[in-house]
């Protein structure tokens, strides 16, 4: 039987005209906000060069809001579909650079490392669970790496079990810090956490739950504003994306109240198989 759906609210987070945090976040009531950065952790390095920061503009190349997404393919690049939404944008540009220089960097798309268009899942619904929140930018000309994400088998987080190791990996460039002060570093930050749940309302199949321990000092952490989009590897440090930063329920990113569209289910796959080679 299905479960009943939540409407959620999303949002892209400017100040002073300038790309703060960014993408979207999803929530049950207006008085809870919601999702995707990272969260403790530390920052990535040259671990990730294939997970980039996106920046989304208008037709009139105005920078509209960011988010991050992971190179699959020379010129396809994963991410969420709700930072292609209200508003809809009319092209996107991509850094993979560790650490961006200044955030009026983010206003030029000539000076990224890639542009392209931005095409989100056709049935993408602002609700949840089944929201089908994937989404990809084609790149206008190909990125060659030694080393792309992956996308896993069909079906893999169903198949662990209690004795499983439950750790990932999540990269992305949203903020590390709201409280007690804000941090937002146009840096590239990783952080471990854990798979905790796969069956809850939220998740019903089409999410995955994982728990955010920022703050801990010992490399772990979670997402938060600007990581909407970014992927889940597992196991932790390999380069399969079993899931991309979808939404959570704490207006401070913490709490265990990150969730991942899942990447190992047919909507997924069906939607991303198209525009690889």
């Amino acid at each position: 039987m299905r479960r009943s759906r939540t409407t959620l609210m999303l949002f892209g987070l400017l100040l002073t005209g300038l790309i703060l945090a960014g993408c979207s976040s999803l929530s049950k009531s207006t008085d809870i906000a919601l999702v995707p950065q990272i969260t403790g952790g530390e920052p990535d390095g040259n671990d990730h060069p294939y997970v980039g920061l996106i920046v989304y503009y208008d037709a009139e190349g105005r920078p509209l809001t960011r988010c991050t997404g992971t190179l699959v393919a020379p010129k396809v690049v994963l991410t969420a579909a709700h930072c292609m939404f209200n508003p809809v944008p009319d092209s996107a540009a991509v850094w993979f650079d560790p650490a961006i220089a200044s955030s009026a960097e983010l206003r030029n798309p000539r000076l990224a490392d890639a542009t392209g268009t931005p095409v989100p899942h056709p049935n993408f619904q602002p609700v949840i669970p089944d929201s089908h929140d994937v989404g990809v930018i084609l790149l206008k000309k190909p990125i060659r790496l030694d080393t792309y994400g992956a996308l896993p088998e069909l079906g893999l987080l169903d198949r662990l079990t209690n004795s499983s190791d439950l750790t990932v990996r999540s990269v992305g460039y949203g903020l590390q810090s709201i409280v007690p002060e804000l941090q937002a570093d146009l840096v590239r930050y990783t952080a471990i956490s854990t798979i905790i749940n796969l069956d809850s309302a939220n998740n019903d199949g089409y999410n995955v739950q994982t728990s955010n321990k920022a703050g801990k000092g010992d490399g772990t952490g979670g997402q938060c504003f600007g990581d909407s989009g970014a992927p889940v590897f597992y196991p932790e440090n390999s380069n399969v994306v079993i899931g991309v930063s979808s939404f959570g329920f704490s207006p401070n990113c913490t709490g265990n109240n990150d969730f991942s569209y899942r990447m190992d289910i047919a909507d997924s796959q069906n939607f991303i198989g198209q525009f690889l080679d």
